[in-house]
């Protein structure tokens, strides 16, 4: 009973650190990893696969990103503190080595495209059934990021094509009036290059709008975990994002 009562006392620490963390990650990702390795999810979860999907609401593969995170910055952090020494070392007449520092992600997103530099590329451990069907499901479409996008995103990415097609729709006709407008009868009235930056900026405003990838904090449920209290500064509550919303979502 007093071990159970420990680990109970354990899990709750970790929780704290998690929803007083949940617009940030590398704590989140620490705290999930002890959940996770000292399986203080027990007795109350059957696996942390549950303990994730039922106590947060997002799927195990976002926890497991969460905690590649935090072992992607420690590794760029041992780097950096080794390339440190190593310049300390180095005599003042000597050569000093040029390799740049690796800069320290500031979200997930950015880890993950950090993992890539980081040898040997870092995994995270992963417990039995962790290869079961993803939760939440996904369908066959794939973001900018290459990531398959949420069932409950479908309908949205499905659009890409419309937003596409009436851009390319609006270059075209664009070309097609100049060619036809210019040299024709009153013709040299016609201001053509205003006209072609007006319909540039039409094509352009089409584009910018369209989904691009889905919102780093979005659950895939309904909900953006980072900030479950309050719309999501990044997507709004709907779960994707415009590629210059992404941008800044993962600046």
């Amino acid at each position: 009973m007093a071990t159970e009562l420990a680990v109970s006392a354990e899990l709750q620490a970790e929780e704290t650190i998690i929803e007083k963390n949940l617009d940030g990650f590398y704590e989140v990702g620490m705290a999930l990893t002890r959940i996770r390795d000292e399986k203080l999810y027990h007795p109350h979860y059957s696996s942390f696969k549950d303990y994730c999907e039922q106590r947060w609401e997002f799927g195990r593969s976002y926890a497991y990103r969460l905690m590649s995170a935090v072992v992607t910055i420690d590794k760029i952090k041992a780097i950096d503190s080794a390339t440190a020494d190593q310049v300390s070392s180095v005599s003042p007449v000597g050569d000093t080595p040029e390799e740049e520092p690796i800069e320290v992600p500031k979200n997930e997103y950015q880890a993950r495209k950090a993992a890539a530099k980081v040898e040997p590329e870092p995994e995270v451990e992963r417990e039995p059934g962790d290869d079961a069907e993803e939760y939440p499901p996904r369908c066959k479409i794939v973001d900018a990021n290459g990531d398959r996008v949420f069932l409950t995103l479908e309908p949205a990415f499905k659009a890409r094509s419309k937003f596409g097609s009436a851009e390319r729709t609006i270059r075209a006709l664009c070309t097609e009036l100049v060619k036809s407008l210019k040299p024709g009868p009153g013709g040299a009235r016609f201001d053509s290059l205003s006209f072609e930056q007006a319909m540039k900026r039409a094509a352009d405003i089409v584009a910018s709008g369209a989904p691009y990838a889905i919102c780093p904090f979005y659950n895939g449920i309904g909900e953006c975990v980072a900030i479950k209290k309050m719309k999501c500064k990044a997507c709004g509550g709907r779960g994707w994002v415009t590629r210059s919303q992404y941008e800044e979502a993962t600046r």
